[in-house]
């Protein structure tokens, strides 16, 4: 399945206007860590609140405080790091030198409980890694003020003592008020710091002793979180103060990727359909903003504002319901009570293959004996517990086997069944070694069958594998080694995959590809250890094209060795041809993608279905726009959290394409109310990519990712309407004729800009490519809102990375409709808005908030009812540190939006006429 285009979206350029190939300079996506010059100002106890309240004795307080806050420190840099979350405690270890574990310290509350408030976690970018926890909104806004970002609700606890049980979390400064840590009072590790040049400069919060009865298990995945929590690595550079608006450097011109070899599978008797390759991608980026020098403002006449001033206070508008209810860590799968079809084959892990199947007391136990049963469109119901499992041409051991009967697979009622691709191998078999706790352990399947055919760091100089893209076969910071299919997991905790055995640490592991071993850096004693044995789950594949449904409803699919290539082997489950409903599942810890699809029939459907801890893009589909069908391809109601969580793909140069939806060649797709958070390395949000028409994105939230929040790329027809993207490192990006931007929510986005809008060079008919949309013309930009972002908000030129056709369209050609949009920025003492690059030969033309009027007069008078305000996001949205992005009523002096076209208005399902919020809006 192609998902990777030429370079990344998070690439950074050093001109903001032109879009170049990716900058060889590494920026890492952080957690980002960060230093804080506090100027000898340090706030008293992080903004816990002075409240004097009677102090019960009952213990309620505690009862309700079941959830683990783990803890580790930094000995260099000096800071602490808590977090709900393990596998991010545990990763800070490894990769980020908080080597100091102090495991579980306090227990706390996940939502609001009697007496709590929400506990934000706030860091500021830089070199000393500072992170605060605070709940109190006046010095929240103050860290703030700082330079801190807010990176949202962590956990919630009290301001104060409220019952004799709770303990008291103290923050202690050094001397110089530039690094924090964190102690629970009247512990050892409070007794050295108040001995070591360290002071008690407040108390954030209190919480429960580790000793309080929980009723929760410890996550192994970070579970829902207001505002996402970013997995650190090394922080990146400050981006430098803006000076001078540089000419843009030509670039050279791009090659097209090339096509891998088709990868070899069993031969089947009913073949999934072949996958087309996406074409290079050049994709612009940004660091510094340069500062141009002060223009005239010449005199405009004032066009009137359209719309009344509103006077009721605004809906909120938060995440959709529909995904609310989801476990977003990926170690639930969704409740369901489907109907048991008459005649169907029934599933147990404790079943026996000499069982008929047919009645729920004599259930068979593998899927290759369910599925030969079955009657051509049956239903297999599987009971709960865990399959170690695979559809194979043989067996255990054996390589996929591709199933082209339509069936559906369903979970019997209130239980979870996981299909899983690992094994659980007895301690005893590891043998302490120089490189750690090591045993044999070979997997042939893994890569279509030739994983044994090329090292992981030597894959094929073609671009076909055999089991990566050759540039993502690299080494990752830290010596990792995200692009090879191995995983370990111990007591459920994935492993990250070091590259050399003497990178060895506990919470990695070493695979010796030559001798076929695998090391632990963990010793196993007292543990359970799972290593992944299988490729994938299941292929379901037809020629037939239309007449044959599947469906997968209610199943798990956990830790197949999926691998980062194009092809059948990329994800747990694939499938080819066919219309296919998949609802309330989840593809979790996976070691590539979770769910491929090629040519999807209309009618296909991803829905209520969790994606978490999937090393790669963990959906991606390839449609068959070239021939001018139609997909009618909807995925609704998803969430997809912390994929791409080793960071693949970072330093790219021909196969970049992480996000957490990736389509190409799709023709009618709908992509509505998906909640997309703390993607890893440069993976980006919802993209389509390559002749994608009559493409729809509404009421998305996209929080914390690498890349692009949404992007319809060298495509038509697109419609991006009602999606929040908050905290991206580009907000919206269109390459695209004839598309719509109404109504959307940006806000801290980081690296480049909020909205870009630019003509791809490449071109229909030009140089072999015949899989680009027209040139970039029709493109409509209005009432949407952007707030809180490092650079300039807009973004228009035409694309500067290779010679232009003549065909190419240019800035002044780009748009129909551009207005009436509200504009918010601080990135600076007097930011800039604007950047407008009208041709190749032109200069970039930069707008301030005073120069509006002086863009609108020189360029069709666009945004001339726009507003452009310096001040903070919170001036105009005050709840969106909760996750609340709805205006104030006085937001951008009372403006509303006007008329909709019919497209957007049914697309949005509110009425085209009469007025409503800038931005984002509350679903229907």
């Amino acid at each position: 399945m192609p998902q990777h285009s030429a370079v990344s979206p998070g690439a950074v350029s050093r001109d903001v206007v032109s879009p170049r190939r990716r900058s060889r300079r590494r920026l890492p996506v952080t957690f980002v860590l960060g230093a804080l010059v506090l100027a000898g100002i340090v706030p008293t106890a992080s903004g816990a609140q002075a409240v004097t309240t009677t102090i019960a004795r009952t213990g309620v307080v505690c009862r309700a405080m079941t959830t683990p806050v783990f803890q580790t420190d930094n000995p260099k840099s000096g800071t602490s790091l808590l977090t709900r979350w393990q596998s991010e405690s545990l990763l800070s270890i490894t990769r980020n030198g908080f080597v100091q574990n102090r495991g579980t310290v306090v227990r706390a509350a996940v939502t609001a409980a009697t007496s709590t408030k929400p506990v934000h976690r706030l860091y500021k970018s830089g070199g000393i890694n500072d992170f605060r926890w605070s709940l109190d909104a006046t010095a929240i806004t103050k860290l703030k003020s700082q330079g801190y970002v807010d990176q949202g609700v962590n956990f919630y606890a009290t301001p104060a003592q409220v019952d004799t049980c709770q303990v008291a979390v103290d923050e202690y400064a050094d001397s110089t008020g530039r690094h924090h840590r964190i102690a629970v009072r009247n512990t050892a590790l409070a007794t050295y710091l108040a001995t070591h040049t360290w002071k008690r400069v407040g108390t954030p919060f209190w919480a429960a002793p580790i000793t309080t009865a929980a009723t929760t298990p410890i996550a192994v995945a970070p579970a829902k979180a207001p505002s996402p929590s970013p997995t650190p690595t090394k922080a990146p550079s400050p981006t430098p103060t803006p000076t001078k608006a540089p000419s843009p450097t030509p670039t050279p011109t791009p090659t097209k990727a090339p096509s891998p070899s088709p990868t070899p599978t069993p031969t089947p008797t009913v073949a999934p359909a072949p996958v087309p390759t996406v074409t290079a991608t050049p994709v612009p980026t940004v660091t510094a903003t340069p500062t141009p020098t002060a223009a005239p403002v010449p005199t405009v006449t004032a066009t009137p504002t359209p719309t009344a001033t509103p006077t009721a206070t605004a809906a909120p508008v938060t995440l959709s319901a529909a995904v609310s209810g989801l476990d977003d860590t990926g170690t639930r799968i969704p409740d369901t009570a489907y109907t048991v079809p008459t005649g169907a084959v029934f599933m147990s892990p404790q079943g026996s293959d000499a069982n008929a199947g047919t009645s729920v007391g004599a259930p068979v136990q593998t899927l290759n004996r369910a599925i030969s049963i079955v009657p051509t469109g049956g239903t297999i119901v599987l009971r709960g517990g865990t399959y170690r499992d695979a559809y194979t041409q043989g067996g255990p051991g054996t390589a996929p086997k591709i199933n082209g009967k339509a069936l559906t697979l369903q979970a019997y009622p209130h239980e979870q069944p996981w299909l899983d691709g690992s094994d659980v191998v007895a301690t005893d078999r590891f043998v302490k070694t120089d490189a750690g706790w090591t045993t044999p352990w070979s997997t042939p399947t893994f890569c279509a069958g030739h994983y044994y055919d090329a090292a992981p760091l030597a894959q094929n100089a073609d671009n076909s594998g055999p089991c990566a893209h050759k540039d993502f076969a690299v080494v990752g910071a830290g010596d990792t080694l995200p692009s090879d299919p191995q995983q370990a997991f111990i007591d459920g905790v994935p492993q990250t995959q070091v590259a050399h055995a003497t990178s060895l640490r506990p919470g990695t592991f070493y695979y010796d590809w030559t001798a076929r071993t695998l090391s632990l850096g963990t010793d196993p004693t007292g543990h359970v250890v799972e290593l992944t044995a299988r490729p994938k789950a299941l292929i379901l594949g037809t020629t037939a094209g239309t007449g044959v449904t599947w469906g997968i409803k209610g199943i798990g699919v956990r830790r197949y060795g999926s691998n980062a290539n194009d092809g059948i082997s990329a994800g747990a489950v694939y499938i080819g041809n066919g219309t296919t409903t998949v609802e309330n599942t989840a593809f979790s810890f996976n070691s590539a993608a979770g769910l491929d699809f090629s040519t999807p029939q209309p009618s296909t459907r991803v829905a209520r279905t969790v994606f978490a801890w999937n090393g790669d893009t963990p959906l991606g589909a390839n449609g068959d726009s070239r021939a001018g069908r139609d997909s009618d391809f909807t995925v609704a109601d998803n969430v997809f959290n912390h994929n791409v969580w080793e960071n693949l793909g970072v330093g790219c140069t021909l196969s970049c394409g992480q996000a957490a939806v990736k389509l190409a060649h799709i023709q009618k797709f709908l992509l509505t109310g998906n909640l997309v958070e703390n993607s890893g390395g440069n993976a980006s949000g919802l993209w389509c990519d390559s002749l994608c028409r009559n493409g729809t994105y509404t009421y998305n939230t996209i929080r914390n990712v690498g890349g692009i929040g949404l992007f319809h790329e060298v495509s038509d027809t697109g419609l991006i309407a009602g999606n929040i993207v908050d905290g991206a490192a580009a907000g919206i990006q269109v390459t695209s004729a004839n598309t719509k931007i109404y109504q959307n929510t940006l806000v801290h986005i980081h690296r480049d800009v909020p909205i870009r809008v630019y003509d791809d060079a490449r071109t229909q008919g030009l140089n072999g490519i015949t899989d680009c949309g027209p040139d970039v013309r029709n493109v409509e930009v209005k009432y949407n809102v952007i707030a809180d972002s490092d650079h300039m908000a807009y973004a228009v030129n035409p694309d500067g990375n290779v010679s232009v056709s003549p065909s190419n369209t240019m800035p002044s050609q780009y748009f129909s409709a551009f207005d009436d949009n509200l504009v918010v920025s601080r990135a600076g003492a007097d930011p800039l808005f604007m950047a407008w690059r009208n041709g190749l030969a032109s200069a970039v033309d930069y707008f301030k908030a005073a120069d509006r009027a002086r863009f609108a007069s020189t360029y069709g008078g666009f945004e001339s009812r726009s507003t452009w305000l310096v001040g903070a996001a919170d001036s105009v949205m005050p709840a969106v540190g909760t996750g609340n992005y709805a205006l104030t009523p006085a937001a951008g002096g009372g403006k509303l939006a006007g008329s909709l076209p019919a497209d957007v208005a049914a697309a949005l399902g509110v009425s085209a006429s009469g007025s409503r919020n800038l931005g984002a809006l509350p679903r229907p």
